[in-house]
């Protein structure tokens, strides 16, 4: 997930040279680090389930 991030937090950066506004970038910065989060907490809630149900077994 971290690679993924870095990769393509990396895109957007390139971006500056195409002539994208900082901004911008900035902006899609912040999108990929919500889309981040929100599968991080997602990968959470399935690894709790996950436990939970080896646990019962």
């Amino acid at each position: 997930m971290r690679n993924i991030r870095k990769d393509t937090n990396g895109d957007i950066r390139k971006l500056t040279k195409d002539g994208v506004s900082e901004d911008a970038v900035k902006v899609g910065e912040e999108r990929v680090q919500k889309l981040t989060d929100a599968f991080i907490a997602r990968i959470d809630e399935t690894f709790v389930a996950k436990e939970k149900d080896i646990l019962i077994v």
